[in-house]
């Protein structure tokens, strides 16, 4: 096999260690190499269109692919890239890729072939414009097998120490800190492992060298494990211990974090000093942010005057309290000792980013940006935890990592309303509803002004087949927050879901009128018209959607044809709709809704249950609360739905 593919930190195509070039290494055509190696199965073509080339009309793209695919052959083997049917797959047998033997290594027995191939992140510094489907599936991707060296890292490590074979252990500890340097879980677990191989000096010098490291970079302290063990080695002249705990993992307690400076409860006495030092404070950052708007460098993404402002003002804000001998805790947004940190929490917390993909992707990459500046942000944690699903979108592996989030925000602050009310909602997603009740109570107790929890309870108790209790959660966010425009959609949904549509349609009226209204609208819309019967206008309320291709929208389009007597109409479009499926372009839960307006309840409910066995319904939040669509006003009645019901864990528990 002369031909390697490397992925792992950067993109490189070789024969015989060499580098090549020409049409082969143009980036689309390292692309789609990359997804197909990296998916390790066959891709449908329209799946791999979509994310290479989705600014092409589908001939153009294909024939884009198809000239990728010929250039591949022609250069590297013409058995590279298998075809199957309308699937092409990645032959590892023709062309050697780290990403593949790396993902094999992890199978063995041993893992230190596996952590030998990562050589850095995968596609490190590579990117296609105008692709952002293609960026997501990268962020995935690289997410995924980084901690995928990271656990093996680990598990050699420990490993090495249950074996007493201290210098393999403090060179597994050292591969793992390279890896991930801020953490000073792995920092400490380092220092020990080179006291317990005898290296006093070396696990005092790594020590300070983090220390260091976290506040010049990150403007923040390590954790008191790190700086105790510090001082130990420092002072202590006899053989030191290393039976102490480690940090914490995955969700740190939030009593091994340092507590932010701003939230220290001041004295009288201390007042004047904490005043001035939030002066010196505020000016500091109003002085530099304000030099960089004003210099010729361009200012990062998303700097501006507004953002300067909002930092003074907050920065003022705290000022005015702690004159006024105010000492309690500090609001979350303020709980950081990073002013870089806060700004980029600034910019994540923007409302436009829930009203296009790509403004919601830019925050959740704002919010992330926000926890590497300051890990201990308790509120960026939070952004992150309701970003990720929004931009992820469904799956199993979203929900752990959004909840994983969210877990990681009320580690560090468990007085977080948000967060509670976040992992509320990943818990409901999980059919959890005790957990997903307990979590509603605590954030609303905590935060009981806060419209966007009642508002995501409202959709939770919908989804529970609670419409009563549904209604009154989603007229109090209104109460709390009358000009916002998601509260008003929520009371609309949940008068549908108690079957008042003439009401629901009022209340939906007023959001048309926005320019764009939010995206929910329509359905809403559509579905409080087809209550009434009106399917003429509940196709037309679903033209925003088809207008921008989403094939759910062409769902509903079916199911009101088909409710509307317009039969051959409806099964074309069902046609349609099983070979995009096919293709893998499409969830199975929406060929459910045709057969449905038809009446034909046993193919709905044979749709219904792949839908379910695919995990559809049970991680998707949105499908969930489908369950008060109008498909499902011609399936009450069916025990077989609320068989399904009680799949999804809609009974409480």
């Amino acid at each position: 096999m002369s031909f390697s593919l490397k992925l792992f930190g950067g993109v490189s195509l070789e024969r015989a260690g060499t580098p090549l070039s020409g049409p082969v290494v143009q980036r689309h055509r390292l692309a789609l190499l990359a997804v197909l190696a990296a998916s390790r199965r066959p891709v449908s073509r329209d799946k791999l269109m979509a994310l290479l080339w989705p600014d092409r009309d589908t001939e153009p793209a294909r024939q884009l692919l198809n000239q990728a695919v010929h250039t591949i052959r022609r250069t590297l083997s013409p058995d590279t890239i298998l075809s199957v049917g309308e699937e092409l797959q990645f032959n590892s047998a023709e062309v050697w890729c780290d990403v593949v033997a790396f993902e094999e290594a992890l199978a063995e027995p041993g893992l230190a072939r596996a952590v030998g191939l990562y050589a850095g992140p995968f596609l490190d510094g590579f990117f296609l414009s105008e692709a952002p489907e293609f960026d997501r599936w990268v962020e995935r991707e690289r997410t995924r097998f980084a901690a995928a060296c990271a656990r093996s890292l680990e598990s050699l490590a420990t490993a090495a120490a249950q074996t007493d074979d201290a210098p393999a252990a403090v060179e597994w500890w050292k591969r793992l800190a390279a890896h991930d340097p801020y953490d000073s879980r792995i920092a400490l677990q380092l220092m020990q492992a080179l006291v317990g191989a005898g290296n006093r000096a070396g696990a005092l010098q790594h020590g300070l060298t983090h220390q260091r490291l976290l506040r010049e970079e990150l403007e923040i302290e390590p954790a008191p494990e790190v700086l105790a063990l510090v001082e130990r080695l420092r002072h202590e002249p006899a053989a030191l211990a290393t039976s102490r705990p480690p940090l914490p993992g995955p969700a740190p307690v939030a009593a091994t974090m340092p507590e932010p400076v701003l939230e220290r409860p001041s004295p009288p006495g201390r007042r004047r000093t904490l005043v001035a030092a939030l002066t010196v404070l505020a000016l500091a950052a109003t002085w530099a942010a304000t030099r960089m708007l004003q210099s010729r460098e361009s200012p990062p993404a998303g700097t501006t005057p507004a953002v300067v402002d909002e930092i003074a003002q907050a920065v003022a804000r705290e000022l005015r309290r702690r004159e006024g001998g105010d000492t309690g805790r500090t609001p979350a947004a303020l709980r950081t000792h990073s002013i870089a940190a806060y700004e980029f929490y600034l910019k994540g917390s923007d409302p436009a980013a829930i009203r296009s993909d790509s403004a919601a992707r830019k925050a959740l990459e704002n919010f992330q940006r926000a926890v590497a500046l300051d890990s201990s942000y308790a509120a960026a944690w939070a952004g992150v935890a309701r970003l990720t699903y929004r931009v992820l979108g469904p799956g199993k592996a979203v929900r752990d990592q959004g909840e994983a989030a969210a877990r990681k925000a009320l580690a560090l602050d468990d007085s977080l309303g948000e967060a509670h009310a976040l992992l509320a909602v990943y818990r409901s997603m999980a059919g959890d509803t005790r957990a997903a009740d307990y979590h509603f109570e605590r954030a609303i107790a905590l935060e009981p002004k806060r419209a966007r929890t009642r508002e995501w309870r409202s959709s939770y108790y919908l989804a529970t087949g609670r419409p009563t209790e549904a209604l009154a959660e989603a007229e109090q966010a209104l109460a709390l927050e009358p000009l916002s425009p998601t509260a008003p959609a929520e009371v609309a949904r949940a008068l549908i879901g108690n079957h008042r549509c003439d009401d629901a349609l009022a209340k939906l009226k007023p959001l048309l009128a926005l320019d764009p209204p939010p995206l929910r609208v329509a359905p809403l819309v559509a579905h409080g018209y087809a209550c009434k019967a009106m399917w003429a206008e509940a196709m037309k309320a679903m033209e925003p959607w088809t207008r921008r291709g989403d094939l759910r929208g062409v769902a509903w389009i079916g199911y009101f044809k088909g409710r509307a007597g317009q039969t051959a109409e409806a099964q074309a479009i069902h046609a349609d709709l099983l070979a995009r499926w096919r293709d893998g372009k499409l969830e199975a839960y929406w060929l459910a809704w045709v057969p449905a307006a038809l009446g034909d309840r046993d193919q709905a409910f044979s749709w219904l249950d792949r839908a379910f066995e695919k995990g559809e319904l049970e991680f998707s939040p949105g499908l969930r609360v489908g369950l008060t669509d109008p498909l499902f006003d011609d399936l009450r009645g069916d025990p077989r739905l609320e068989a399904l019901r009680r799949r999804l864990g809609f009974q409480r528990r």
